[in-house]
């Protein structure tokens, strides 16, 4: 089956995302996690396989041509140019800690680049998509806002986040800094109720490619920090993230490269 129009895509996905939403969302409410631990000691529990089954099946009964890669299923050998990419239950931790943080993640990557990304967050009855998102005008001014607002991860933060943090202060930049769970950082950027977030841990593709694409959609982006580059999915040589900065529209791209060169 043919790939619809992509600006069609979400009434296909919703039904897929409602049936995998309340299956995690029944897990939820009840006491019976079942949580395991995978090789690379992270956790992972029955919602998030029930999850990445009825993704995939949804997925696969749309567009049948087209490969569905999941967090939780071998990474095939060789990536093809177009599939569907999915993190089944981001931000298993806020999960299992019983908090409305953790979302539901389904991407569509053509030759690297994330071109639709659809993200809900069961919990908090929230969805976000990047055909519906409003497409901010990118900043203009050189200038950085009066009040940077900074977004952190809440289970992953590391000793760079707090030397970052001194050095904003160090260099006179006011900021707020705020912790929240899996990629509902980067999609708080893509609705102007953020303005950057760094990440210095690790962090896989299935992690923020459909945030990514839902910021891409807002007008803001996703940078490798040392490059300074867009971030690519679907690589050769592993499914791990650079360290990154994700911003929105209310920052301008030179303000964000100025920083992170200092910081460097």
């Amino acid at each position: 089956m043919a790939l619809p129009i992509i600006d069609s895509l979400d009434e296909l996905i919703y039904p897929i995302y409602n049936s995998a939403a309340k299956q995690v969302m029944d897990v939820y409410h009840s006491d019976n996690l079942e949580t395991k631990s995978k090789e690379d000691n992270s956790p992972v529990t029955v919602a998030d396989l029930l999850s990445h089954q009825a993704i995939k099946l949804g997925l696969e009964s749309i567009t049948k041509d087209i490969p569905v890669l999941s967090e939780e299923e071998k990474y095939p050998s060789s990536i093809p140019k177009e599939f569907w990419l999915i993190d089944p239950l981001d931000g298993t931790k806020e999960f299992i800690n019983k908090s409305n943080e953790f979302t539901l993640n389904i991407a569509l990557i053509t030759n690297g680049i994330p071109v639709y990304g659809f993200v809900g967050a069961p919990a908090m009855n929230l969805v976000w998509t990047s055909n519906t998102v409003k497409h901010q005008a990118l900043s203009n001014t050189s200038d950085l806002p009066k009040l940077l607002r900074v977004v952190g991860s809440k289970s992953h933060k590391t000793d760079q986040d707090t030397t970052f943090a001194a050095f904003l202060k160090e260099k006179g930049i006011d900021h707020q800094y705020k912790s929240y769970g899996s990629s509902l950082k980067i999609c708080m950027l893509a609705t102007g109720d953020a303005d950057i977030y760094p990440r210095f841990g690790p962090t896989s593709e299935w992690d923020i490619a459909a945030a990514h694409a839902i910021l891409l959609a807002a007008g803001g982006d996703i940078l490798d920090i040392s490059s300074m580059k867009t971030l690519e999915y679907g690589k050769k040589d592993t499914i791990l993230n650079p360290y990154f900065v994700a911003f929105g529209a209310s920052v301008d791209i030179t303000e964000v490269g100025k920083i992170f060169n200092e910081f460097s």
